[in-house]
């Protein structure tokens, strides 16, 4: 009988320890398990700041001259190809004159006729005149000498009129260059037959180029005219210097508002079409509250950024001031010494634990 009562005393305190450790297993199971988002951060600090405006540019020619015809006539002669180096004056296109000296000629016999019946008029006019003043004419012979003189005046003003117009054609019978520069294009070819306006070459002036450019309104008043522009052009992989040399009153179709930079190319190594980077030191240097760019969100018209407080993330609107290199110039939302996330924070949320990763 005592040895059942042991037995029956052991089941029962083996029951309860199997009990106990059910519920602290059970205990242990119910337990909130805490999500760690991995991120880097960057502690706050001020840097020197000379504000700089980069702006995307493309060459273009100084002065671009299309060279046409004047008269009508057949090209005789053509004296320069596409890359030739021209001044102002140069011929460049001689015109078929034989014609035009005939015409010339013929005109020149004519006028020294209606030279010689205008004259001839005049002393006829000047007799009747007088005869018809002493009573010695009629009036019909003196009105008839008189629109005598008035057909030889008219015959010799259309025939030296059209003198003038032959002297034009011969005049304009070569074409010389109106500026100095590059042929960059030849239109025509010898025995083409051409009208007025026809263009025969293309002559660009690149000793200076201009690189234009499109700057937002928040911008546009950084600038003025002679500001310095630092200018990066990859396909001759040098920076040049150039001046701000007109800005643009009214914003283009893209919304910007045009601004052109001058750039001294004498040696010519710059052409037009090429990419051009425009870099504008548009403030002094002075010590600002950075933030890396890389940290900065944008939400509902705000910037903003996550800040490591206490292994928390907070959520944080900033004020941004210019943009410098890699970085912002902030004003308002974050101070000296935080530390605020540069790496993960596009998967954060307000409050989020955080585990920092170097």
């Amino acid at each position: 009988m005592k040895r059942l009562l042991i037995i029956a005393l052991g089941v029962l305190v083996l029951a309860g320890c199997s009990n106990a450790s059910a519920e602290e297993k059970n205990t242990d199971d119910t337990l909130p398990v805490i999500e760690m988002k991995a991120v880097q951060v960057e502690t706050l600090e001020t840097r020197e700041m000379i504000g700089n405006l980069t702006l995307p540019g493309q060459v273009e020619a100084d002065e671009i001259q299309a060279v046409s015809a004047v008269v009508s006539g057949q090209i005789n002669a053509l004296h320069a190809e596409v890359g030739d180096m021209v001044e102002v004056g140069t011929l460049l296109v001689e015109l078929d004159d034989e014609f035009v000296k005939l015409q010339k000629d013929q005109a020149d016999i004519g006028n020294s006729l209606y030279n010689l019946s205008l004259e001839t008029a005049k002393r006829s006019f000047e007799r009747t005149k007088a005869l018809y003043e002493s009573g010695s004419t009629t009036q019909v012979n003196y009105d008839a000498a008189k629109d005598m003189l008035s057909k030889a005046r008219l015959d010799y003003s259309r025939g030296t009129n059209s003198t003038s117009q032959i002297n034009y054609q011969l005049k304009h019978m070569n074409v010389e260059s109106p500026i100095s520069g590059v042929v960059a294009s030849k239109y025509q070819n010898v025995g083409a037959s051409v009208a007025p306006g026809t263009p025969i070459y293309e002559i660009v002036n690149i000793s200076e180029v201009i690189v234009e450019a499109g700057v937002t309104e928040s911008d546009i008043n950084r600038l003025s005219t002679g500001q310095v522009v630092f200018v990066n052009i990859p396909a001759i992989a040098g920076e040049l210097e150039g001046v701000v040399d007109g800005i643009g009153p009214i914003p283009g179709n893209d919304g910007t508002y045009p601004v052109r930079v001058r750039i001294e190319n004498s040696d010519g190594i710059v052409k037009p079409g090429m990419f051009a980077e425009l870099k504008i030191e548009t403030e002094m240097a002075k010590q600002v509250l950075s933030i890396p760019k890389i940290a900065v969100m944008h939400e509902s018209g705000e910037d903003y950024v996550f800040v490591q407080i206490e292994g928390k993330a907070e959520k944080r609107v900033i004020q941004k001031g210019l943009a410098f290199g890699t970085y912002f110039e902030v004003v308002g939302g974050v101070e000296v010494g935080e530390e605020v996330v540069v790496s993960g924070q596009a998967y954060l949320d307000e409050g989020d634990a955080l585990n920092v990763v170097k």
